[in-house]
């Protein structure tokens, strides 16, 4: 499985989860990567459309439906320390989400403050 398709699917499951309240996260990777490629299509999404078009469709799948799998089990990735890297806990459902979207923000590792310490979750 490639690095772009497992980046990719993250991103937009994050997206999907950010939303989960009003549309439910689909499951099969499958049908998860021809929404997201009808969906931009029809927004006219082209960044979207591109970055689909250029990872393999089964490899995406794979990438989503290990996401979902992770999520079912509570396995949100590792709380670590950022400047020494040391694990610290298992990361909470709301701590990956943030450091998720830090990365996203800023290319980094995603770091978020946790009780006045700077980590990171590690998936």
């Amino acid at each position: 499985m490639t690095t772009e398709a497992k980046k990719l699917a993250r991103d937009l499951y994050n997206d999907d989860m950010s939303r989960a309240d009003e549309v439910p996260v689909e499951r099969d990777g499958h049908k998860a990567y021809d929404g997201w490629l009808r969906g931009s299509g029809e927004a006219g999404d082209r960044d979207t459309s591109e970055a689909l078009a250029a990872v393999d469709r089964d490899e995406f799948a794979a990438a989503w439906e290990d996401l979902v799998d992770a999520s079912d089990k509570g396995d949100y990735g590792t709380l670590r320390d950022y400047q020494s890297g040391n694990k610290l806990r298992a990361a909470s459902r709301g701590e990956q989400f943030e450091s998720r979207a830090a990365a996203e923000r800023d290319g980094g590792r995603g770091v978020i403050e946790v009780d006045g310490r700077r980590c990171y979750v590690e998936e």
